[in-house]
Protein backbone atom coordinates (compact mmCIF):
# COMPACT_ATOMS: atom_id res chain seq x y z
CA UNK A 1 0.00 0.00 0.00
CA UNK A 2 1.17 2.99 -1.24
CA UNK A 3 3.07 5.40 1.94
CA UNK A 4 0.34 7.88 2.98
CA UNK A 5 0.65 11.71 2.08
CA UNK A 6 4.09 11.02 0.50
CA UNK A 7 4.92 12.31 -2.74
CA UNK A 8 7.39 10.21 -4.87
CA UNK A 9 8.71 12.72 -6.45
CA UNK A 10 9.97 14.21 -3.32
CA UNK A 11 13.02 11.76 -3.66
CA UNK A 12 14.68 13.57 -6.82
CA UNK A 13 13.30 16.88 -6.57
CA UNK A 14 13.16 17.76 -3.03
CA UNK A 15 16.41 18.91 -0.92
CA UNK A 16 16.76 19.24 3.36
CA UNK A 17 19.15 22.09 4.60
CA UNK A 18 20.21 22.68 0.68
CA UNK A 19 20.90 19.28 0.44
CA UNK A 20 19.16 17.20 -2.76
CA UNK A 21 17.05 14.77 -0.82
CA UNK A 22 18.33 12.43 -3.55
CA UNK A 23 22.18 12.83 -1.84
CA UNK A 24 20.63 12.45 1.59
CA UNK A 25 19.35 8.87 0.63
CA UNK A 26 22.43 8.04 -1.01
CA UNK A 27 24.34 8.51 2.63
CA UNK A 28 21.36 6.36 3.89
CA UNK A 29 20.88 9.69 6.46
CA UNK A 30 17.89 8.56 8.05
CA UNK A 31 17.52 11.55 10.37
CA UNK A 32 17.50 13.97 7.83
CA UNK A 33 15.38 11.87 6.12
CA UNK A 34 12.54 11.59 9.09
CA UNK A 35 13.34 15.61 9.95
CA UNK A 36 12.41 16.17 5.79
CA UNK A 37 9.52 14.53 5.89
CA UNK A 38 8.51 16.10 9.41
CA UNK A 39 9.05 19.68 7.72
CA UNK A 40 6.20 18.41 5.51
CA UNK A 41 3.80 17.44 8.07
CA UNK A 42 4.04 13.58 8.37
CA UNK A 43 3.73 13.15 12.41
CA UNK A 44 5.64 10.70 14.05
CA UNK A 45 3.28 8.05 14.37
CA UNK A 46 2.80 8.10 10.30
CA UNK A 47 6.54 7.15 9.84
CA UNK A 48 6.00 4.66 12.76
CA UNK A 49 3.41 2.77 10.95
CA UNK A 50 4.56 3.03 7.67
CA UNK A 51 8.28 1.88 8.28
CA UNK A 52 7.27 -0.32 11.20
CA UNK A 53 9.61 1.34 13.50
CA UNK A 54 8.56 2.33 17.09
CA UNK A 55 7.71 5.61 17.34
CA UNK A 56 10.13 6.27 19.63
CA UNK A 57 12.73 5.12 18.19
CA UNK A 58 11.66 7.74 14.97
CA UNK A 59 11.73 10.29 17.85
CA UNK A 60 15.13 9.52 18.82
CA UNK A 61 16.69 8.82 15.24
CA UNK A 62 14.89 12.46 14.21
CA UNK A 63 16.69 14.51 17.48
CA UNK A 64 20.03 12.22 16.22
CA UNK A 65 20.18 9.90 19.40
CA UNK A 66 20.22 7.15 17.34
CA UNK A 67 21.73 5.93 13.79
CA UNK A 68 20.21 3.11 11.36
CA UNK A 69 22.81 1.25 9.76
CA UNK A 70 21.53 -2.11 10.11
CA UNK A 71 20.16 -3.68 6.10
CA UNK A 72 17.00 -4.63 7.29
CA UNK A 73 15.93 -1.56 8.60
CA UNK A 74 17.24 0.39 5.87
CA UNK A 75 14.73 -2.19 3.50
CA UNK A 76 11.87 -1.41 5.78
CA UNK A 77 12.35 2.29 5.59
CA UNK A 78 12.20 2.39 1.69
CA UNK A 79 9.84 0.06 1.57
CA UNK A 80 7.48 1.57 3.26
CA UNK A 81 7.88 4.93 2.19
CA UNK A 82 7.91 3.95 -1.40
CA UNK A 83 11.84 5.33 -1.86
CA UNK A 84 13.21 3.17 -4.83
CA UNK A 85 15.69 0.74 -3.26
CA UNK A 86 18.69 1.83 -5.44
CA UNK A 87 18.32 5.39 -4.12
CA UNK A 88 19.40 3.99 -0.52
CA UNK A 89 21.77 1.37 -2.80
CA UNK A 90 20.14 -1.11 -1.64
CA UNK A 91 19.82 -3.01 -5.01
CA UNK A 92 16.33 -4.16 -6.23
CA UNK A 93 13.88 -6.50 -4.59
CA UNK A 94 14.88 -9.61 -6.79
CA UNK A 95 18.94 -9.38 -5.67
CA UNK A 96 19.79 -12.19 -3.70
CA UNK A 97 21.57 -10.28 -0.76
CA UNK A 98 21.21 -12.97 1.51
CA UNK A 99 23.62 -15.47 -0.97
CA UNK A 100 25.92 -12.89 -0.87
CA UNK A 101 26.42 -12.83 2.97
CA UNK A 102 28.72 -15.14 5.02
CA UNK A 103 27.27 -18.07 6.34
CA UNK A 104 27.45 -18.51 9.97
CA UNK A 105 30.28 -20.94 11.16
CA UNK A 106 28.38 -22.57 14.16
CA UNK A 107 25.00 -24.54 13.92
CA UNK A 108 24.49 -23.69 17.41
CA UNK A 109 22.08 -20.32 18.15
CA UNK A 110 23.89 -17.36 19.29
CA UNK A 111 23.22 -15.20 22.27
CA UNK A 112 25.26 -12.17 22.77
CA UNK A 113 26.21 -11.21 26.57
CA UNK A 114 26.64 -7.06 26.61
CA UNK A 115 27.85 -4.51 29.57
CA UNK A 116 30.56 -4.16 31.96
CA UNK A 117 30.95 -2.65 35.30
CA UNK A 118 32.67 0.57 36.99
CA UNK A 119 30.19 2.64 35.13
CA UNK A 120 27.99 5.17 35.70
CA UNK A 121 24.74 3.42 37.74
CA UNK A 122 26.05 -0.05 37.96
CA UNK A 123 25.24 -2.22 40.61
CA UNK A 124 28.55 -4.16 41.56
CA UNK A 125 26.82 -6.48 43.59
CA UNK A 126 23.78 -7.34 41.31
CA UNK A 127 26.91 -7.89 38.66
CA UNK A 128 28.38 -10.16 40.61
CA UNK A 129 24.73 -12.25 41.17
CA UNK A 130 24.13 -12.20 37.56
CA UNK A 131 27.73 -13.62 36.40
CA UNK A 132 26.88 -16.56 38.23
CA UNK A 133 23.44 -16.77 37.59
CA UNK A 134 24.30 -16.78 33.22
CA UNK A 135 27.25 -19.21 33.94
CA UNK A 136 24.51 -21.59 35.29
CA UNK A 137 22.29 -21.05 32.40
CA UNK A 138 25.01 -21.27 29.58
CA UNK A 139 27.29 -23.89 31.14
CA UNK A 140 25.64 -26.65 28.66
CA UNK A 141 27.18 -25.39 25.78
CA UNK A 142 24.29 -25.28 23.81
CA UNK A 143 24.37 -21.83 22.89
CA UNK A 144 27.41 -19.91 20.85
CA UNK A 145 28.04 -17.03 23.23
CA UNK A 146 29.34 -13.48 21.90
CA UNK A 147 30.68 -10.94 23.51
CA UNK A 148 33.61 -8.20 23.37
CA UNK A 149 37.12 -8.46 24.35
CA UNK A 150 36.48 -7.21 28.06
CA UNK A 151 32.94 -7.06 30.15
CA UNK A 152 30.66 -9.00 31.83
CA UNK A 153 30.55 -11.40 28.46
CA UNK A 154 34.02 -12.67 29.32
CA UNK A 155 33.27 -13.15 33.13
CA UNK A 156 30.75 -15.35 32.68
CA UNK A 157 32.40 -17.51 30.16
CA UNK A 158 35.46 -17.31 32.42
CA UNK A 159 33.21 -18.64 35.58
CA UNK A 160 32.09 -21.38 33.60
CA UNK A 161 35.84 -22.31 32.38
CA UNK A 162 36.79 -22.41 35.95
CA UNK A 163 33.77 -24.08 38.08
CA UNK A 164 32.44 -26.12 35.84
CA UNK A 165 35.37 -27.38 33.55
CA UNK A 166 33.37 -27.96 30.74
CA UNK A 167 34.89 -29.95 27.49
CA UNK A 168 33.32 -28.27 25.07
CA UNK A 169 35.15 -25.12 26.90
CA UNK A 170 38.77 -24.68 25.62
CA UNK A 171 39.10 -21.00 24.88
CA UNK A 172 37.26 -17.99 24.87
CA UNK A 173 37.72 -15.41 22.15
CA UNK A 174 35.99 -11.60 22.52
CA UNK A 175 34.97 -9.53 18.96
CA UNK A 176 36.32 -6.28 18.62
CA UNK A 177 33.60 -4.11 16.96
CA UNK A 178 29.80 -3.82 19.08
CA UNK A 179 28.45 -4.03 15.54
CA UNK A 180 29.95 -7.56 15.37
CA UNK A 181 29.06 -8.88 19.17
CA UNK A 182 25.87 -8.24 17.98
CA UNK A 183 25.22 -9.63 14.85
CA UNK A 184 22.99 -12.54 13.84
CA UNK A 185 22.15 -12.96 17.38
CA UNK A 186 18.82 -14.25 18.50
CA UNK A 187 19.28 -12.06 21.43
CA UNK A 188 21.22 -9.79 23.32
CA UNK A 189 21.63 -10.09 27.20
CA UNK A 190 21.98 -6.87 28.86
CA UNK A 191 24.45 -6.54 32.26
CA UNK A 192 24.89 -3.56 33.62
CA UNK A 193 27.30 -1.78 30.67
CA UNK A 194 28.15 2.48 29.69
CA UNK A 195 28.76 3.67 26.65
CA UNK A 196 29.75 0.63 24.57
CA UNK A 197 26.61 -1.31 25.80
CA UNK A 198 24.18 2.01 25.03
CA UNK A 199 25.81 1.45 21.26
CA UNK A 200 25.35 -2.75 20.95
CA UNK A 201 21.74 -1.67 22.51
CA UNK A 202 20.73 0.59 19.53
CA UNK A 203 22.35 -1.88 17.27
CA UNK A 204 20.65 -4.59 18.60
CA UNK A 205 17.25 -2.65 17.83
CA UNK A 206 18.28 -1.15 14.43
CA UNK A 207 18.55 -5.70 13.55
CA UNK A 208 15.31 -6.06 15.69
CA UNK A 209 16.97 -8.15 17.90
CA UNK A 210 15.25 -9.15 21.08
CA UNK A 211 16.42 -7.95 24.52
CA UNK A 212 17.45 -9.43 28.01
CA UNK A 213 17.94 -6.08 30.41
CA UNK A 214 18.79 -7.36 33.80
CA UNK A 215 17.19 -3.92 35.10
CA UNK A 216 18.36 -4.22 38.61
CA UNK A 217 22.68 -4.31 37.31
CA UNK A 218 21.82 -0.65 36.98
CA UNK A 219 23.65 1.23 33.80
CA UNK A 220 22.77 0.76 30.43
CA UNK A 221 20.64 -2.56 31.14
CA UNK A 222 18.24 0.07 32.51
CA UNK A 223 18.08 2.44 30.29
CA UNK A 224 17.01 -0.87 27.82
CA UNK A 225 14.66 -1.75 30.88
CA UNK A 226 13.10 1.28 30.32
CA UNK A 227 12.74 1.32 26.25
CA UNK A 228 11.06 -1.48 26.60
CA UNK A 229 8.63 -0.73 29.50
CA UNK A 230 8.20 2.29 27.46
CA UNK A 231 7.37 0.36 24.07
CA UNK A 232 5.17 -2.67 24.42
CA UNK A 233 6.24 -3.85 20.97
CA UNK A 234 9.62 -4.10 22.34
CA UNK A 235 8.49 -6.87 25.08
CA UNK A 236 5.63 -8.62 23.15
CA UNK A 237 7.76 -12.02 23.30
CA UNK A 238 8.06 -11.55 27.51
CA UNK A 239 5.37 -12.80 29.31
CA UNK A 240 3.91 -9.63 31.64
CA UNK A 241 5.27 -11.50 34.86
CA UNK A 242 9.12 -12.32 33.60
CA UNK A 243 8.76 -8.40 32.14
CA UNK A 244 8.17 -7.21 36.16
CA UNK A 245 10.66 -9.59 37.07
CA UNK A 246 13.40 -8.25 35.00
CA UNK A 247 12.81 -5.26 36.43
CA UNK A 248 14.17 -6.12 40.26
CA UNK A 249 15.89 -9.52 40.09
CA UNK A 250 18.96 -9.29 42.35
CA UNK A 251 19.29 -12.74 43.66
CA UNK A 252 20.68 -15.90 41.77
CA UNK A 253 17.83 -18.49 41.59
CA UNK A 254 15.32 -15.89 40.53
CA UNK A 255 18.07 -14.49 37.38
CA UNK A 256 18.73 -17.79 36.73
CA UNK A 257 14.76 -19.05 36.79
CA UNK A 258 13.85 -16.28 34.45
CA UNK A 259 17.32 -15.91 32.26
CA UNK A 260 16.65 -19.45 31.32
CA UNK A 261 12.99 -19.30 30.73
CA UNK A 262 13.65 -16.33 28.17
CA UNK A 263 16.89 -17.25 26.59
CA UNK A 264 14.86 -21.03 25.96
CA UNK A 265 11.80 -18.59 24.58
CA UNK A 266 14.49 -17.41 21.60
CA UNK A 267 16.04 -21.28 20.73
CA UNK A 268 14.66 -22.20 17.44
CA UNK A 269 11.27 -23.76 17.28
CA UNK A 270 9.98 -21.84 19.49
CA UNK A 271 6.98 -19.72 19.15
CA UNK A 272 7.77 -15.93 18.17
Amino acid sequence: MPARDIDPRWWSEASWNGVPLADVLRQRDVNSLFLFLRSRGITRASIAAQTGLAENRVRAISQGHQQVTAYDVLERIAEGLTIPRAMMGLGTADDDVASTRPAPTSVRPRIAICGSRHRPGTNEAIIDVSVQSLAETLRDGQLEVLHGPVGVGVEVMTYIANNYRPAHLRRTVGIFGHANVVRDVRLAVIVGGGRGTHDEIDLALDAGTRLLPLNASGGAAQRAYLLMRADVSLRSWIAEADFAALEHCADMHTITDVTRRLITACLPGSPP
